[in-house]
């Protein structure tokens, strides 16, 4: 990988970023210009109705508000499982339990009736995450370049390669092959070509990335 030369970036043809009223659904192209200075998210959305804890408190201002299409059905089933089947299992469990005397120590009912709490956080959170979310669709234009939804293959001078899809930080739980758009990583991805180098920002300093590859979902 060294002395590789990248390609020179194109000029002109920049999009200016489009403000849409939020509503559901909506679609803008990737190919929109997306905000520099947008806040970070840190504390990610549970994916597991079973687990009890959910961060909702730790939840700072959202960043950029776009999802993938694959994003916005799994966060809707997510929704639609916990409504329809997690919920009212929990509540039947907490009403048995409720029955047997006292619920001070009545380990089911004060396990159920938490879990039910948890539940009904994370269903008030996918509902406002999907009224505020915005669907981004696939564009051609964006062929050739990294925007939102690209697969993407780099290197470094060591030889690593990596390879990773540019999602919303609704899609990167559970997934080492997913990173946030808000990343800086994909920061220093977007807009690029097949070819050309990404310096990337970490704590331990700069790090020097070639892209080997970029393509989109068929």
């Amino acid at each position: 990988m060294t002395g590789r030369i990248s390609s020179p970036a194109k000029k002109g043809g920049r999009l200016a970023l489009v403000r849409l009223p939020t509503f559901f659904p909506c679609s803008i192209h990737a190919t929109t210009a997306l905000p520099q200075d947008d806040c970070d998210l840190y504390s990610l959305p549970i994916r597991d109705p079973i687990q009890l804890e959910i961060f909702e408190s730790e939840k700072t201002v959202l960043s950029t508000n776009i999802i993938t299409k694959e994003g916005h059905d799994a966060l809707k089933q997510e929704l639609d499982y916990l409504w329809r089947e997690k919920r009212p299992d929990t509540t039947r469990k907490v009403t048995w339990a409720a029955s047997l005397g006292d619920r001070s120590e009545n380990a089911d009912y004060q396990y159920n009736k938490k879990l039910l709490r948890e539940i009904d956080r994370r269903v008030r959170y996918l509902r406002k995450r999907l009224e505020d979310v915005r669907v981004v669709a696939y564009s051609p234009e964006q062929e050739g370049r990294v925007f939102f939804g690209a697969w993407v293959e780099i290197e470094n001078e060591a030889g690593e390669i990596k390879k990773f899809r540019v999602v919303g930080y609704d899609e990167i739980y559970g997934r080492n092959d997913y990173i946030s758009i808000d990343s800086p990583m994909a920061r220093a991805l977007l807009k690029k070509e097949e070819g050309d180098e990404a310096v990337v920002q970490t704590p331990n300093g700069e790090m020097l990335w070639w892209i080997n590859s970029i393509t989109y979902p068929g």
